[in-house]
């Protein structure tokens, strides 16, 4: 694992130095393992992610928090993500996984309008995850945006895991006299099933921003939808300089009715330019 963490933080001395710099391009790694633990089986995971976002016009990042930048500057992007995993059964062998996604965002400057769209591709040992979504939304004032969307989840072959997702989302960044800003988020799904079942998605998101540079933050998540799957993480995103940060981050997962707990530790690295 060591060795692992190494490659990572190498990543973080390609670029040193530099000023207060726009950028158009942000790339980024990350490696994450955990535990599965369960009441028939338990696991570990280790995972490897990349990912690649092209704005469409340069970011303005004298705005507030550097990694508020594209939220305040209402930058429109591209993005590709990929990860490459792998599950350790005890004494059931490895577990191979990958994932594929394309999204993005739009947004009009001037009016605020935004819209958002992903794709994403799970795939693990034999069984494809296919998972779409759309949004629209719009900037209420510079520093809040309100945003409805629809996803669609299905696996291939087995019913109970295809599903209809509407959702309405708020985020808002608030700025003090102090130089520090608390950016908020919250959002609300409906969740229907294809087996019938229906029920609530509901997510809770704050990051403290002591100086533009550093943000420390926490999320909770939580799914009822025939059992009740609880979500929450803890985490730090520290620029080292203007194009280089670094992210820590740990959460759990609770599994109410499978009797299942999972755990994960993630670092990873963003280059800007």
């Amino acid at each position: 694992m060591f060795k692992k963490i190494a490659i990572i933080s190498s990543l973080s001395l390609l670029v040193a130095g530099g000023a207060n710099a726009d950028y158009q391009w942000e790339l980024g790694g990350n490696y994450a393992t955990g535990e599965i633990d369960s009441d028939a089986q338990d696991a570990d995971q280790d995972i490897f992610g990349f990912q690649g976002r092209y704005y469409i016009a340069p970011v303005d990042t004298s705005k507030g928090p550097l990694a508020e930048a594209a939220f305040l500057d209402r930058a429109s992007h591209i993005e590709l993500n990929y990860e490459n995993g792998e599950i350790d059964l005890d004494g059931l062998g490895d577990v191979d996984s990958e994932a594929y996604s394309l999204g993005g965002r739009w947004v009009h400057k001037e009016s605020g309008w935004l819209a958002d769209f992903e794709y994403r591709v799970d795939e693990i040992d034999d069984q494809d995850i296919d998972t779409y979504s759309v949004g629209i939304g719009r900037y209420l004032g510079q520093n809040t945006t309100l945003t409805a969307s629809y996803g669609h989840v299905e696996q291939d072959d087995v019913d109970f895991l295809e599903a209809d997702i509407w959702g309405l989302d708020v985020e808002h960044l608030m700025s003090f006299d102090n130089g520090t800003s608390l950016k908020m988020a919250a959002g609300y799904g409906y969740v229907d099933t294809d087996e019938g079942d229906s029920g609530d998605q509901y997510r809770l998101e704050g990051t403290y921003y002591p100086t533009e540079k550093l943000g420390i933050g926490a999320a909770y998540e939580r799914l009822d939808v025939e059992q009740e799957v609880d979500n929450w993480k803890v985490y730090a995103d520290w620029f080292v300089n203007d194009q280089v940060a670094l992210t820590v981050s740990y959460g759990e997962s609770d599994f109410d009715t499978w009797g299942l707990d999972a755990q994960e530790f993630l670092l990873g690295v963003r280059v800007r330019f």
